[in-house]
């Protein structure tokens, strides 16, 4: 009976442990993403890209400094947002605009809508407004280049006005080849479970969000619930690649739920381009 207490006193201190730690980590840390493919131009090696998303007001005591803060330690060369900047239903903007104002000293910034921009049309016009006064460039259904001497950087985006759009595959390749320009492309797509629609378009990386890393996550089974209800959705969060697209499913920043993140810490996502000279890679990576 004795040996039965001690047993039983070990599992409940583990499993009391295994519960603070998984609770631990509530504010934002770095995750690095190298994606290493012959698709990135000599003169995009080493390339650093900030992804930032779900910050949603900075709800459940998420700092707008401490996101800042980690970004700036990175020295990105661009930062690109891809949605929930704000919570539709708090609508407080003081942490969106402490947030973006800090953003816009460190680099450039790219941003499209999430679907918490469109709880309704107030929101858009005011993060519309946040934007502007701070030099974010809004690429809603639009394509930017960047260049670098005889290659570009290509940009585009498209809003998420709630629902994934039955005609998102048209919209997406509509887009990639809006200017014509040759080099290394990337979209911005809030919902990271569309990543096989959008990845048909043949991008070269898409940088998502919405799915918080699904909340609670559990060794070798990932994300338990998407935001939506969906219990272990796919793309919860990580790095993916389908054919020659790759995928970051940024976990985000912020939360929008009253459950704690559980072993699923708030995340800022640095991505590293580098370049590969084709033959260097194994089959089924070129």
């Amino acid at each position: 009976m004795h040996r039965k207490s001690i047993t039983t006193a070990a599992v409940f201190m583990l499993l009391t442990v295994y519960i603070l730690l998984g609770l631990s980590y509530q504010s934002p840390g770095v995750t690095v993403c190298e994606i290493t493919s012959a698709s990135v131009p000599a003169q995009l090696d080493g390339y650093k890209i900030v992804h930032i998303t779900d910050f949603h007001s900075g709800l459940y005591n998420v700092s707008a400094a401490d996101v800042v803060k980690v970004t700036a330690e990175q020295h990105p060369d661009i930062i690109c947002l891809t949605g929930d900047i704000v919570d539709g239903r708090t609508q407080d903007y003081e942490p969106v605009e402490e947030l973006i104002s800090g953003l816009s000293k460190i680099a450039p910034i790219y941003a499209v809508h999430g679907n918490n921009e469109y709880y309704d049309p107030s929101i858009t016009v005011k993060m519309g407004e946040i934007f502007r006064r701070y030099g974010v460039q809004s690429i809603d259904g639009k394509t930017t280049n960047i260049f670098f001497d005889d290659t570009a950087l290509t940009i585009s985006g498209i809003a998420d006005a709630g629902e994934a759009s039955a005609s998102l595959e048209r919209e997406a390749l509509a887009l990639k080849y809006s200017l014509g320009r040759e080099g290394y492309s990337i979209i911005l797509y809030h919902r990271a479970n569309e990543f096989d629609k959008v990845a048909s378009s043949g991008y070269d990386l898409v940088l998502s969000g919405h799915l918080h890393g699904g909340i609670i996550r559990l060794p070798f089974l990932g994300g338990v619930l998407s935001p939506d209800g969906d219990y272990f959705p796919k793309y919860s969060g990580g790095l993916y690649q389908s054919g020659g697209t790759f995928l970051v499913s940024n976990r985000g920043s912020g939360n929008n739920h009253f459950m704690p993140r559980f072993y699923n810490q708030p995340e800022v996502v640095l991505v590293v381009l580098r370049t590969v000279e084709a033959e260097e890679l194994p089959p089924g990576k070129r």
